[in-house]
């Protein structure tokens, strides 16, 4: 029987599982990415790798994340 997605939230917030996105410059995907992302796990860490776009801006208007962030491209 396939689980639905409330049911793999359930899961992964009980064995204290998270997903953690890599990101370098990304301002026309992230949000989306985020969005879906928040539909199967409450904890989600973003690493922003130094982008140069508006990914910095982007990822400060979205709730519910913690972003980890470097000031220079660490490749």
């Amino acid at each position: 029987m396939e689980n639905n997605i409330s049911d793999i939230k359930k899961e992964l917030k009980e064995t204290g599982c998270c997903i953690i996105i890599p990101i370098y410059n990304n301002s026309k995907t992230i949000g989306k990415v985020v969005s879906d992302a928040k539909s199967y796990c409450d904890d989600i860490y973003i690493v922003n790798d130094g982008s140069t776009d508006d990914t910095p801006t982007i990822l400060a208007s979205i709730q519910g994340i913690t972003v980890i962030g470097y000031d220079t491209n660490r490749g």
